[in-house]
């Protein structure tokens, strides 16, 4: 038995080999897959750019019923402008019936995202909420009243008082509330546009006040007084926050320009914008002059794009 153990194991191997020659067998060797390479992340959203600008202008003149020989003449022009680039910020916060109220699923989703300006120094980014905005503001308003009086026989006196408000600040400042907010679906937005421009911080006035009195009057009856002069009040420096600006039902409340209700998304040249001409003020802008409200136009224009705006 033990001779023939050699012999059955040279047979085995005798038919192994033969099959591998007769099918042609080879050895194979697996090389591991390589990984397939993972899709790149989706772009974040790039910022938005906005520009703004509101204007109100309005002129006209009033007799006064009482004294027919007073006539009060008065011109509002004023303009408030910016542009800003805005991020990304927390979003998820909309308004139901008036009241705030923090939408998490609308946070997760990113359904509605929110959209601020923050203050830069280089590289370094300030707190949204602690920072203030720029914004450029021109005012122009005057408010003349002339006044007829009638002395004895042929004598009379003409007096004008002519008061203007001017400013041309272009480094102004207003509390940063600025806010673009995106609602994807509905596709919808709303803003948050501060016009209000804080004092200066050392507490000096940017309006100048300057208040001129002329006289014009017969020679006789004011004893040997001047027929024509005029006086110059000392020039006054006040407070930008003096000057009211109006509200709007439904756009502008408290210098913020805000529609209550969320504006549908219409592309128009590349971006979006909004235009609100000739609305009329809730009030009269000056008291006792009812034309303050019925003469005046307000007139708002904003556009948001992720494209630079160029100026007009």
């Amino acid at each position: 038995m033990k001779k023939l153990i050699p012999i059955i194991l040279f047979s085995l191997l005798s038919c192994i080999a033969g099959f591998a020659q007769k099918s042609r067998f080879k050895w194979i060797t697996v090389k591991p897959t390589a990984p397939k390479p993972k899709k790149p992340a989706p772009p974040a959203d790039s910022s938005w750019l906005i520009t703004y600008e509101m204007t109100i202008l309005g002129s006209g003149s009033q007799k006064d019923e009482d004294d027919p020989g007073k006539e009060t003449i008065w011109s509002i022009d004023r303009k408030y402008e910016g542009t800003y680039e805005l991020e990304l910020h927390t979003p998820g916060i909309i308004s139901t019936n008036g009241k705030e109220k923090e939408t998490l699923s609308s946070i997760r989703s990113g359904r509605i995202t929110d959209w601020t300006w923050r203050f830069r120094i280089g590289k370094v980014v300030r707190s949204s909420i602690t920072s203030v905005l720029p914004i450029h503001v021109t005012i122009d308003d005057k408010l003349e009243i002339r006044t007829h009086e009638k002395g004895e026989g042929s004598s009379f006196e003409n007096t004008t008082t002519l008061k203007k408000w001017q400013v041309d600040l272009n480094d102004g400042y207003t509390p940063n509330e600025l806010k673009l907010r995106i609602i994807k679906k509905p596709a919808e937005y709303n803003v948050w546009i501060p016009l209000k421009a804080i004092d200066d911080v050392l507490g000096e006035g940017s309006v100048k006040l300057t208040t001129t009195i002329s006289n014009e009057r017969s020679r006789e009856g004011y004893g040997g007084l001047p027929t024509s002069e005029t006086k110059h009040v000392p020039e006054q420096n006040i407070h930008i926050s003096t000057i009211k600006i109006p509200n709007v039902n439904g756009l502008l409340e408290k210098g913020i320009i805000h529609p209550f209700t969320d504006m549908p998304i219409s592309e128009k040249n590349g971006g979006f914008e909004s235009d609100w001409p000739d609305v009329e003020p809730d009030e009269a802008m000056i008291p006792d002059i009812p034309e303050t409200k019925t003469k005046v136009a307000i007139h708002i224009f904003y556009r948001f794009s992720h494209q630079p705006i160029l100026k007009k």
